[in-house]
């Protein structure tokens, strides 16, 4: 696990997977010939809420200055290029503590995460790359509530 700053000079690729022939591949991402996993030590996030995207993965959005350098650094290393708004893909090796999937689909959440970079896609015909990046490990520490309060039964339209 990398903690808090991820250095360039440690970052290499691997061979390219082709998917069956075509201009797809899959680029694997090291760090010091080991896998990228990286956190921030002793920070924590706000999470909105686990959302699904078009292909009906799990994800959720992180926005953190400090996230986004060290994830900005692994992108320009290979030259690939990444969204504003990075989206982190929750998977069946996804390993979340102290809360259920359920609760974190329904409710707004503080938890440390640690990220993993595994691949940055390519498409040579479509001339698109983009980052692979997934959630490794998330530990809920509170499930935030609604801070409205009201009643059901007492609810009018506001005029």
């Amino acid at each position: 696990m990398i903690y808090d700053k991820i250095e360039e000079s440690k970052l290499t690729v691997g061979k390219p997977n082709n998917f069956k022939n075509s201009s797809k591949f899959l680029y694997p991402i090291f760090y010091e010939d080991s896998e990228l996993l990286f956190t921030l030590k002793n920070k924590f996030y706000i999470v909105d809420t686990v959302q699904i995207n078009n292909f009906n993965k799990e994800f959720i959005e992180i926005k953190s200055k400090q996230l986004d350098e060290q994830i900005n650094k692994v992108a320009n290393k290979f030259n690939v290029s990444i969204d504003d708004n990075k989206k982190y893909v929750i998977n069946d090796k996804t390993v979340i503590k102290d809360a259920k999937i359920d609760d974190l689909r329904n409710n707004r959440f503080k938890a440390l995460i640690s990220i993993s970079i595994p691949t940055y896609y390519e498409d040579k015909n479509d001339v698109k790359t983009s980052l692979q990046l997934y959630i490794k490990e998330i530990i809920v520490l509170e499930l935030i509530s609604s801070e409205i309060e009201y009643e059901m039964t007492k609810l009018s339209l506001a005029i």
